[in-house]
């Protein structure tokens, strides 16, 4: 219900309650009045009738007593006396009435009122009843009936007068209401004054009447005071996110809450295109139009989503935004909801970023990722990935086909030309390559000079022709690098992909093991790839291998094994053990280095597992010590030919030797003449470094190259081992005897000791004492046993070779 004095000023309120107070006190004042002056005139009316009670009492006393007319004619006279007496009864004790007065002019009382009520109160007169008593007894009862003129004549004076007052009174109170109204509400008028320019002045407080005013006034100065302190920073704020809006780089758009325009950011009118005075009050998705990015497809519904549901929206990958000129600009962007503090949608506030550089830069990235710097084309990793999904979505008609192909002769440009030119060359490949194939196809460089050709929907004999026509095509090209002219070659692996689930890795050994089988057979060749192929299962195995290897390093699971290499002449006092390395599995059986060596040399291994002997050898304290002991004895060490081109291994040697404080010349390190022409100037730099730190060098397997002699001279070596195929049946064979005598002749000319391999019968033995041949070495000498039994087995052999227990 509306309050009828709300619009009504404190000062009128005030008035209307103070003169509003002023004549509920006068009506209360006034009826009290009335009340007090009815109870008066009974109580005057009691009074008389007491008066006439009391001059009556002895007369009625004797006309009980004496029951005498005359004493009732008394009475009767003296009531005609009372003029205000209209009625009288006199009752004796028994409520018998012995005398009824009437005066003369009024009518006889018709009923006698109810003694039990001492007072009557009738609209013409007053009827009271008393008791008579006299000396403290009780005679009786009267009742008088008193004429009520004489007391409404007082009545109504007294009325008169109230009403003549009355007035007075209430223009006093009109007065006494104006003016306190005026007093009182002063400050309060101040106040709603200050009110309607809050925050422009403070209130004095120098009139103030009381201290509640006081505090209201000061709680109203503070109050202005911190109005302005927030108005200024409400405006300081205001003004700052005003700067920071228009000074960040991400566009900000506001809308109401029906998703009309009412705030743009300079940002956003650079991205968007619009201006703020054109795009105020236009729907926000007329102007923030978003599409995805690939398809241009149009993403809407999302402001009004927003609006209804209070969804937020983030847009991160594949957004776009359509600007008023047309252009289309990747964006990051959210949309969000504008809340009320009561959390009622008032609009959305969308919030976005040119990413047009960052996308560039993440597609170079994604791009980087998946292709090949140099020539473009995708790299291993993508290659796998495309493969492994379509291995997984293969079904039994599926066919294609995988091509691994490995440049011939590319070192050579490298080497001639430097890196330079074997970039542009791989370059061109990659574009011959890809001319070549189908558009579906796929081509990778796998790294260096490999490349793989995908085949999709392509038979093997399909394969195989597009690989011709790819080698074909290599061999025909020239490369010219400024006055160079180059033909190079490739060698093509080519695998079928069939219904067999082969694995990725599986496809890529087979065709790696079809190219290196391209190659062993001269190449710029295709091999085509069956799992029957006996050269691809050995070469297979020798990729197992490569694991095992290096599982083996890692957790020591190559041993060492020793064989003696002894005197044939007892007159010498030296004597040899070769060391041998064996593998040894997992179920505790030893491999014969037969089976993991060919691996490791075509894998570049073999220089691991020889620093590997090297180490555990120096690191083998009681073999040190045994060696410290008998200065006589020699360990024999074999290196592989890419052992030998490691540039580091002299000091690898070195610093091992002065770690385990062991004279040089205990050590004999055994080469092949094979590997040491295949890189003669390598193999004499570190024969010269190791011979002036003080070591010995034998030249293995010497005999069955055909120029032996003739690097021989080169060498500094100090022993020529014999080639076991010439002294195996140097007994049957004299034209062996007669290859063993040369070279025993010549190495003793160029002072070196001779060794024979493979002496494994006394008659062996017995030709070379005859020939002259220093030491022999075979299971007729010793069987080699663990590295730790040869201790025991030179501490208790004799100072002779068995040879000469015939």
């Amino acid at each position: 219900m509306k309050n009828p004095l709300r619009n009504t000023t404190i000062r009128t309120q005030l008035t209307l309650a103070i003169f509003s107070a002023t004549v509920i006190v006068l009506l209360a004042a006034a009826i009290f009045s009335i009340y007090w002056k009815a109870n008066e005139t009974a109580e005057q009316a009691q009074r008389r009738a007491h008066t006439i009670v009391a001059i009556l009492a002895q007369d009625f006393v004797r006309s009980v007593l004496m029951d005498s007319p005359d004493t009732v004619v008394d009475m009767t006279n003296k009531l005609e006396s009372f003029s205000l007496v209209d009625h009288a009864v006199f009752f004796n004790r028994d409520g018998t009435p012995i005398l009824m007065y009437t005066r003369e002019g009024e009518q006889p009382l018709e009923k006698v009122p109810n003694q039990t009520e001492p007072l009557h109160l009738n609209s013409n007169s007053i009827g009271v009843y008393l008791p008579i008593e006299y000396q403290a007894k009780h005679y009786g009862t009267a009742y008088f009936d008193f004429k009520r003129d004489s007391f409404n004549q007082e009545y109504t004076v007294y009325l008169t007068r109230l009403l003549l007052v009355s007035p007075v009174l209430l223009v006093f109170s009109i007065g006494v209401a104006l003016f306190f109204q005026q007093f009182f509400t002063r400050p309060i008028r101040e106040l709603a004054a200050a009110f309607d320019h809050l925050g422009q002045q403070a209130l004095s407080t120098s009139n103030i009447t009381s201290k509640e005013v006081a505090q209201l006034f000061h709680g109203f100065n503070a109050m202005t005071q911190r109005v302005k302190e927030s108005q200024h920073l409400l405006a300081e704020q205001k003004e700052q996110l005003r700067i920071t809006l228009e000074s960040i780089a991400d566009g900000v758009i506001a809308t109401d809450k029906n998703g009309c325009i009412t705030y743009l950011n300079p940002a956003a009118e650079q991205i968007t295109g619009w201006n703020e005075n054109s795009a105020l009050q236009r729907p926000a998705e007329h102007v923030y139009r978003l599409v995805d990015e690939s398809s241009e497809r149009p993403l809407t519904g999302q402001i009004d989503e927003t609006l209804l549901t209070g969804s937020v929206h983030i847009s991160l990958e594949s957004t776009a935004l359509w600007t008023k000129q047309a252009a289309k600009i990747p964006v990051h962007s959210s949309i969000a909801p504008i809340r009320e503090p009561a959390g009622q949608i008032n609009g959305v506030v969308i919030i976005f970023q040119n990413v047009s550089e960052a996308r560039e830069l993440a597609h170079q990235l994604r791009h980087q990722a998946t292709h090949d710097t140099l020539t473009e084309l995708i790299n291993r990793a993508h290659f796998e990935q495309t493969l492994n999904t379509t291995l997984q979505a293969m079904t039994r008609r599926d066919h294609h086909g995988l091509l691994y192909l490995d440049l011939d002769q590319f070192k050579i440009v490298n080497d001639t030309c430097g890196h330079t030119a074997g970039d542009a060359l791989l370059k061109q490949i990659a574009s011959l390559i890809k001319s070549t194939v189908r558009g579906n196809d796929i081509v990778a460089r796998l790294g260096g000079d490999e490349f793989a050709v995908f085949l999709p929907s392509c038979s093997l004999a399909q394969a195989a022709e597009v690989a011709e026509k790819i080698r074909s095509n290599i061999g025909e090209f020239i490369f010219i690098w400024n006055t160079h002219q180059f033909r190079i070659g490739v060698s093509i692996g080519v695998v079928a992909i069939d219904t067999n689930k082969l694995s990725y890795s599986d496809l890529m050994s087979a065709a790696d093991l079809s190219c290196y089988a391209a190659k062993d057979n001269g190449r710029n060749r295709v091999h085509l790839y069956h799992q029957e192929d006996q050269d691809l299962i050995q070469r297979h195995g020798e990729m197992r291998w490569v694991e095992r290897i290096h599982t083996a390093i890692a957790k020591n699971q190559f041993v060492l094994f020793a064989q003696q290499v002894l005197p044939i002449d007892s007159d010498n006092p030296n004597e040899h053990i070769e060391v041998l390395v064996r593998y040894q599995d997992k179920n505790g059986n030893v491999v014969l280095p037969s089976a993991f060596l060919p691996a490791a040399e075509r894998y570049n291994l073999s220089p691991i597992i020889d620093r590997w002997v090297i180490h555990s050898l120096l690191s083998n304290i009681r073999l040190v010590n045994f060696l410290k002991l008998r200065q006589n004895l020699r360990v024999n060490i074999n290196l592989s030919g890419l052992t030998l081109s490691d540039a580091g291994l002299a000091d690898f040697v070195a610093a091992r030797v002065q770690q385990a404080k062991l004279p040089p010349k205990s050590i004999c390190f055994e080469i092949t003449e094979t590997a040491a022409v295949a890189n003669l100037a390598a193999t004499a730099h570190f024969m010269r470094a190791m011979k002036l730190l003080g070591c010995e060098f034998a030249l293995d397997d010497f005999g069955i190259g055909v120029s032996s002699f003739s690097y021989l001279k080169n060498l500094p070596v100090d022993y020529l081992k014999i080639d076991g195929s010439f002294v195996r049946d140097i007994d049957k064979n004299p034209i062996n005897q007669a290859m063993v005598n040369a070279i025993n002749q010549i190495g003793h000319v160029m002072n070196l000791k001779t060794i024979a391999e493979f002496v494994e019968t006394q008659a062996i033995c017995q030709h070379l004492q005859t020939i002259g041949v220093d030491f022999a070495q075979g299971y007729f000498v010793h069987q080699p046993c663990p590295l730790e039994q040869i201790f025991a087995v030179i501490e208790h052999a004799s100072n002779h070779c068995k040879c000469q227990i015939l």
